[in-house]
């Protein structure tokens, strides 16, 4: 210790007020001028001839960190920069609190950069030790939550990623990133209840619009979150035929159901179905042809007998499952014929129910397929509705009647189940968007990843968000002038 040093310490202590074996010290009392700042920071300054610092960018309101430009800077980058400037003071501005005696350490001063989370902290410190300065490369929330790892975790779920693949990008361009933990934290506090609440405001307004109709026709359809029995989520979407919104998104957890997830779908149907009885005038909904669901509907004794309301089956699903049988049977041997035709019998399968107006009228222009096939274009009770038939069309193979491959066409026409819902299809109606936006929730919520049930709920509103937010946006005209 210097001999400056050793005075400054003797008058100190001189200077210290004598306490009696009868008095007791409970505490140092705070200096007036020792303020919060200081506090954070252990140096202080010995004079009024050092410049201040700046202090730590705070967070206080919105706009201070979103849509606030960033970059990828390197460590090594930041190092050179902040060693090549120098502080803005000649010598260590430390003094110790209690005897005030000063550091003497002048210029240059140590640099040393941290990681902390997707942050870089630089500290300057003094050859005896004594913090400076302290830098973050990012702003601060409340409770010393850095701006980036909260944007970071934010936009993963926000933008529909993973957490795991998004932290092994970063672990291989060797960035910082925030811990798991810390990800849940702000996905759990944060971001979910945000999510459904924001979910909540955008579906009052697309109801309050619906209120008005005097009619809403609904498509339904049911999403397990993986194939087979295996599935722990049913999420059940409904969508207004008309303008095609996003009206309802109900999510249902196997555990609701006794863990029987074949259930599922019709425990959510149920859910959805009531709520949106009691919010809209609706007259017809459209599913696929789930039995549960159709027993729920069924005019004589399902749940909603007394609602009066048309259930339609979805002609996209029963055109796809003709298609499927239609390929099993003609990959049998004998039956290759039914795959030269097959195209042609499912176009005719959509003309038929786009046409016909009732039972009847269907049944006669669907016994004409047996018999266009055969190459008979009249029969006793009709004939075909097409003109006369190019050379590429007359030059195709036709069936022989009552071979293997025309019976095989009968059976599938004619199955007996099916032609039981027939009219359930004339209103001619479909799901098809339906499954666009099943390829939406994808992107938020795929089938290879398992999420809690806030989040797979809070990822399937994300997705109706994002349908619905794009689902009237104008189509794009390319220089010729046409929609792309």
């Amino acid at each position: 210790m210097s001999h400056r040093a050793a005075g400054g310490l003797q008058r100190a202590v001189d200077a210290l007020p004598i306490v009696g074996l009868d008095e007791s010290v409970i505490d140092i009392l705070q200096r007036d001028d020792e303020t919060d700042e200081e506090a954070d920071n252990p140096e202080q300054e010995a004079d009024n001839d050092v410049p201040s610092f700046p202090s730590v960018e705070k967070v206080s309101i919105e706009e201070d960190l979103v849509n606030q430009p960033a970059c990828i800077a390197f460590t090594s980058s930041m190092a050179r920069l902040v060693n090549f400037l120098q502080l803005p003071i000649q010598k260590c501005f430390y003094r110790d609190k209690l005897i005030g005696t000063e550091c003497d350490a002048t210029p240059p001063f140590h640099v040393k950069l941290n990681r902390r989370g997707s942050a870089t902290i630089i500290e300057w410190f003094c050859i005896n030790g004594h913090m400076l300065w302290k830098w973050n490369s990012q702003p601060v929330l409340k409770y010393a939550m850095q701006g980036g790892d909260f944007m970071v975790a934010t936009n993963i779920l926000l933008s529909g990623n993973n957490f795991s693949k998004l932290a092994l990008f970063f672990r291989f361009m060797n960035i910082g990133v925030v811990s798991p933990k810390t990800f849940r934290l702000i996905q759990n506090h944060y971001l979910v209840d945000s999510i459904k609440d924001f979910w909540g405001k955008k579906r009052a307004a697309i109801i309050d619009c619906l209120c008005a109709k005097e009619s809403v026709v609904a498509l339904a359809d049911g999403r397990m979150d993986s194939p087979g029995h295996t599935a722990q989520f049913c999420t059940y979407t409904t969508m207004e035929n008309e303008s095609k919104d996003i009206i309802s998104v109900v999510t249902v957890d196997k555990r609701q159901t006794n863990r029987n997830s074949v259930i599922m779908e019709k425990h959510a149907f149920i859910q959805t179905f009531d709520n949106l009885l009691a919010d809209l005038n609706i007259t017809e909904i459209v599913t696929d042809a789930h039995m549960q669901i159709s027993a729920l509907l069924d005019p004589r004794k399902g749940r909603y007998k007394d609602k009066a309301i048309i259930h339609s089956l979805d002609v996209w699903h029963a055109a796809k499952n003709l298609t499927k049988k239609l390929h099993v049977a003609g990959i049998l041997k004998g039956n290759s014929i039914l795959l030269v035709w097959l195209k042609d019998i499912v176009n005719q399968f959509w003309y038929i129910y786009q046409k016909a107006q009732h039972r009847d009228m269907f049944n006669d222009m669907w016994v004409g397929v047996l018999h266009h096939v055969t190459g008979k274009h009249e029969w006793t009770r009709g004939k075909c509705d097409h003109g006369p038939l190019d050379a590429t069309t007359s030059d195709k193979e036709l069936m022989v009647p009552g071979s293997p491959p025309h019976e095989a066409l009968q059976r599938i026409m004619f199955n007996r189940r099916w032609l039981k819902d027939v009219t359930k299809y004339l209103t001619f109606r479909s799901t098809s968007e339906l499954e666009s936006f099943q390829n939406c929730i994808l992107m938020y919520a795929g089938k290879r990843f398992a999420f809690s049930p806030p989040v797979y709920e809070a990822r399937c509103l994300l997705a109706a968000l994002d349908y619905n937010h794009h689902n009237h946006r104008p189509d794009y005209i390319t220089r010729k002038n046409e929609k792309s």
